[in-house]
Parts: C-alpha cells; structure tokens; sequence
C-alpha cells in the first residue's frame, strides 16, 4: 500500500477510504440501520456547547490538547470534536444544545 501511495499520491488514500464508506453503507442498510456521513472540517474548533468556531487555529495550534470557549464550556479537543460529529451525524441544528445527564 505504501508503495501503491508513493506511487499515485492522495489518489490511492481517496480510493481506499470511498471504498470502505461504500462497504460501510451497504452493511448498514442490509442490516436495517442508517449510515451517515459526517464531515470532519473544523470539528476540533467547533464549541460542543453553543457550536461557534473558538477552538484554536493553525499547525502550531495542533499541540493545544484542552481549550475554552467564550461561552464558558472547557473542552478536550477530541471529546469535543466526537460530540460535534455525534451531533451532525443525529441531524441535529447548530442551534439545538444538548446536555447529556450523568
């Protein structure tokens, strides 16, 4: 595979990951459940709590592990960026907030 990359570039990653989002689509509709899409840009700079774009910016940002929003919510940057997809993936607005009861 390394190979196959270094030979064709991106194309050959491109074609792998719609391969596997195809295979991923067929099983869950032949098992009765839906697939969807989600994506990823800017998830990791997207507010969790009110879905402003505050997180940090840039390479150099990509260190920066926990950061806060002006809303006030404190987020790790990949629990944040999970709960921004779950959210997009349930079709849920950017205005809806969603608090989860522990």
């Amino acid at each position: 595979f390394k190979g196959m990359q270094t030979l064709f570039g991106k194309s050959v990653t491109e074609a792998s990951l719609g391969s596997l989002l195809a295979m991923i689509a067929y099983k869950s509709q032949s098992c009765g459940r839906q697939f969807r899409w989600v994506n990823s840009r800017n998830t990791t700079r997207t507010c969790s709590a009110c879905y402003s774009l505050a997180g940090p910016t840039g390479l150099s940002m990509l260190a920066v592990r926990t950061w806060g929003c002006g809303c006030g919510a404190q987020h790790d940057r990949d629990i944040n960026a999970a709960q921004v997809i779950l959210r997009s993936g349930q079709g849920m607005p950017a205005s809806v907030k969603v608090y989860s009861v522990v």
